[in-house]
Parts: C-alpha cells; structure tokens; sequence
C-alpha cells in the first residue's frame, strides 16, 4: 500500500484530474463487478488556501497545495484492516456544486431571505446527499452486482449543515489569531455576515453575540444556537424529504435484496452540542429528535461509528465526535492517522470485514452477515482475536 503525503503541489491552471489509489487490489473498473468492495466517495483533489502558495522557479502562477481527496483515506482505511479482496473507487456524483449558505454572510438581506436561504442550504445538505448515493446504488444494481459491500462515508442532516454553519459563525465569536491563514481569515469575514444576517432575523442584537461579558453574549449565543438547532431541523421536514428518504429506504433495500450491504458512516457531530455550551456559557439546549441522523442511514443500512481513546484513563470507547444518532449499529476504530479521525475512516474497516464475510458466505443476506460479524468479532463487549475492528460496540 502507497503513502501518501499530505499534500501534492500543481499548477493552479491545471484542471484537478481524479486521483487513483496506488494499491495493487484498488481499481476503478465500471461497471463494477460482483464481490467487490465499493468505495464510493470523492476522489478528486482541492486546492488547499491554508498553505501558502510556493513561488514557482520557472515564473508564472506561483504553485498551490493540494488537499488529498477524501475517498483515498477512506480506501486507505479499509485497507488496513489487512483487507485483501478486491477494492472498487468510483467518484460519488454529488448535485451539490455551491452550496446556498455562502449567501448566508451577504449583505442586504431582508430577514425572510435569510431565512429562506438557510431553509434552501438545509435541504440540499441532505438531499444532494442521498441523491447521489441513489444514483450509484441503482448503477450497482443495473450491473447486477451481488455479495458487494459499499462504503458510503458521508452525512447529510441537520446536525451536519448546523455544525458546517457553526463552525464559521463561531470564528466571529472568538479572537483572530495573528497567524491565522488566508482561508480561516475569509471563514471569519464570512461567519460574521452570516451571525450578523442570521441574528436580525432572529430578533438578537448582533452585538451581544460578540460582547465581553458573559452575562450578555451567554443568553444571546444560546438562543442564537437554538434557533439555529430548530430551523434546520423544521427546514427538513418538508414532504418532498420524507419522500426521498422513502425512496432511499427503497433503492437501499433493493440493493440488499441480492445480497448486497450498505455501510454508511454516521457522522463526526457528536462534540457539536459541548462546542456550543462552550461558547454561551454552559446553558442548556435542546436538540429535537432525529437531528442527528443521517439521511443515508437507513433502517436496513449498517451505520457505524468512532471508537476512539477517551477519558482520563484513555480507555478505548465511543469518540467525542461520533453522532449519538440512535440508528448507529456498531462502532470501530476512527483513527487513520495523528489529527487525521471520524467516522468516515471506522466505516470502511466494517465495510472490508463485511465483504469478507459475503465473499466466504455468498448465500447470506446483508443481516445475516452484519449479525455474524457482531458474533465473530464482539464478545461481552469486546473484540474477538482474529478481527480486525480495533473496535468494542
């Protein structure tokens, strides 16, 4: 298996073609074939602004970093399970090009746009989302692909586009640092038009939000998170949503039905509600049902979690980070590298066990081989030698 570093470097006019794994058993063949892992993810390369760019030796445009695309972690994870078989990237086709809430932070808007803009982001957070695993679940079964396991380590929910949101707001909050980077100085410019728009049309004096005094910014922080909490949750529960959760729920069990399995990753916001009790001073929120789940978590969909060291004791346990989601089936280790975790890495190592399983038993359904894998590899709560999960449920 390749290493691969960080970042690459690339002429900021050339376009960014899809980068390709360099492990031997990691192809990218359609349509796919029968008892292959399918990681279906992003596989092309951004341009990374928080690395400031290199003069270029020859003249011309200077050289910019590149971000390593998600999906090839996401492989590189499976693979160290030990994971052999056949691994299959294809790149996930995702509608959501730019997404509505980057005119969030505009200027000039009247408080029903503002709202109407964060209702339109919310809702193709999640639908972009599960329209794009559709579209490659259906693919798959046009093929007729049977005893294959794909590994869809993305969310879509409430919880992702408030966390996505709040990240950048909550910049405006705190002080800039001296040697903050280009990027997280054009986050903060825009987290500040966002909390300013977004307070206006929430009756909140934008000015309290970012007072010196705990008394003031405290309550005015937590109602500001409150609403923000409550309309992206509202915003989703539309009839247009529920049918297509209807939909994935159906193309889903479809695709099961041949003795196929889903694994989705369950999301990293589980710290999202101790992150905001920081910033309003401890006070409580409420967080409605169903806020947490992701939109590709089916009910038939194995869905997993982080594990990851936690505690004073550093025992191994449930990430900080990993949804709380209730639709979570088990957990697995979270860690690919230092600084480098969620639930989209703990996802693929289920992923890879699974397509053993289906590969030796090809006759079992998606349950009965997530039920043999809890048999073989969990027992009292804890790992079973021989698995390769790193991971208790």
């Amino acid at each position: 298996m390749a290493d691969f570093p960080a970042l690459a470097l690339r002429f900021p006019t050339q376009p960014l073609a899809r980068m390709r794994h360099m492990a031997p058993n990691v192809t990218d063949s359609e349509p796919p074939q029968s008892g292959t892992l399918q990681i279906v993810d992003h596989f092309t390369p951004q341009f990374d602004d928080s690395v400031p760019p290199m003069p270029n030796p020859n003249g011309g445009e200077p050289f910019r970093a590149v971000r390593i695309p998600h999906g090839i972690r996401v492989t590189d994870s499976a693979l160290r399970t030990g994971y052999q078989g056949r691994i299959n990237t294809s790149e996930f086709v995702n509608p959501q090009l730019h997404s509505p809430s980057m005119l969030l932070s505009f200027p000039g808007q009247t408080p029903e746009q503002t709202l109407a803009i964060l209702d339109a982001a919310a809702r193709l957070d999640s639908s972009a989302v599960a329209t794009g695993a559709m579209q490659s679940l259906m693919a798959q079964g046009q093929a007729g692909v049977r005893n294959t396991v794909t590994n869809f380590s993305m969310a879509g929910g409430p919880s992702n586009i408030t966390e996505n949101l709040y990240r950048n707001i909550s910049l405006a909050w705190n002080p800039a640092r001296p040697d903050a980077s280009l990027e997280e100085q054009g986050k903060r410019f825009n987290g500040k038009g966002m909390s300013e728009n977004l307070a206006r049309a929430w009756n909140i004096d934008p000015e309290a939000l970012t007072s010196t005094d705990p008394a003031v910014s405290g309550p005015a922080r937590q109602q500001f998170q409150q609403s923000l909490i409550d309309r992206t949750s509202q915003a989703v529960r539309i009839p247009e949503l529920d049918q297509m959760r209807g939909h994935m729920n159906m193309v889903v069990d479809g695709y099961e039905s041949r003795n196929n399995s889903v694994v989705v990753a369950a999301g990293n916001n589980g710290a999202l509600a101790a992150a905001m009790s920081r910033d309003n001073g401890g006070r409580e929120l409420r967080f409605p049902e169903g806020f947490y789940d992701n939109i590709l978590a089916t009910p038939n969909a194995t869905t997993v979690g982080a594990l990851g060291v936690t505690g004073a004791n550093h025992e191994l346990g449930v990430a900080e980070y990993s949804s709380p989601s209730p639709t979570v089936d088990l957990n697995a280790w979270g860690g690919l590298a230092p600084g480098v975790e969620g639930t989209s890495f703990a996802a693929p190592r289920v992923a890879a066990q699974m397509q053993e399983l289906h590969n030796r038993f090809p006759d079992r359904s998606s349950a009965q081989i997530e039920r043999m894998l809890r048999d073989q590899c969990y027992a009292n709560g804890n790992e079973v030698a021989g698995c390769r999960l790193d991971a208790v449920h």
